[in-house]
């Protein structure tokens, strides 16, 4: 089977363009992603719609709800204006239609910042995550949530702006998860555990490591000109 037929991404990608997109099969995404901007997505990973993605990396076995809105280009609130034109005044045609000519481009470096979000990592419904922002692994972001400050990996945060309400797990637990990296074996391997319970599912996961009976998953990574 083509690794492509394991992708499902709605809309699809354009004909040209999108240079810096690639992603992990299988995977799933119906939510807008802004194709002028570098995004990756890891394997096994859904990205339900609407909503948008720009400039960020997502890990594997993410859960991102409809209405969640990953990064968005920021505003020089220390310049004259925070318009966007000030950055790009050719921005639709305007200042060729008024003067006959493009106008000068100044670039404000912190327009778009790149977001790093883990792998097991679930998003709920209508979140907002800013740029520059890391999401460590196994977080969980509540819905309605405006994510402005790195997240813990396994941590609980919710509110606007996002703080922690909590862990998932204890320190220990925590600590052996991370260092597990489960993530990088297939959903066929990982389905022989009982993933219901998370400690008796790692000490299984080391002993099949053990045994030479898990193999990382690594099925290379797609373009925008494979998917087509």
């Amino acid at each position: 089977m083509p690794l492509a037929s394991l992708v499902s991404i709605v809309p699809p990608p354009p004909a040209a363009g999108a240079r810096n997109f690639r992603l992990e099969p299988p995977a799933r995404i119906t939510k807008q992603i802004r194709w002028d901007t570098a995004v990756e997505v890891g394997a096994f990973t859904m990205l339900h719609g609407p909503g948008e993605i720009v400039c960020a990396s997502i890990g594997r076995y993410c859960s991102i709800a409809p209405g969640v809105v990953i990064g968005a280009n920021e505003h020089a609130m220390e310049w004259l204006t925070t318009s966007s034109l000030a950055e790009n005044p050719n921005l639709f045609g305007w200042h060729r239609a008024l003067a006959g000519e493009e106008g000068p481009a100044r670039n404000f470096a912190g327009s778009l910042r790149p977001i790093k979000i883990g792998n097991d990592v679930w998003i709920g419904q209508n979140a907002f995550i800013r740029g520059g922002v890391t999401i460590g692994d196994g977080a969980v972001i509540g819905g309605m949530s405006n994510v402005i400050q790195s997240v813990p990996p396994y941590a609980i945060v919710a509110g606007n702006p996002a703080r922690i309400i909590r862990y998932r797990f204890d320190g220990p637990t925590i600590a052996r998860l991370c260092a597990s990296s489960w993530w990088r074996y297939s959903l066929v391997d990982l389905q022989r555990f009982d993933l219901s319970d998370p400690l008796r599912a790692l000490d299984e996961i080391d002993k099949a490591i053990e045994e030479c009976r898990l193999r990382e998953y690594n099925p290379g990574w797609l373009t925008v000109a494979d998917l087509l």
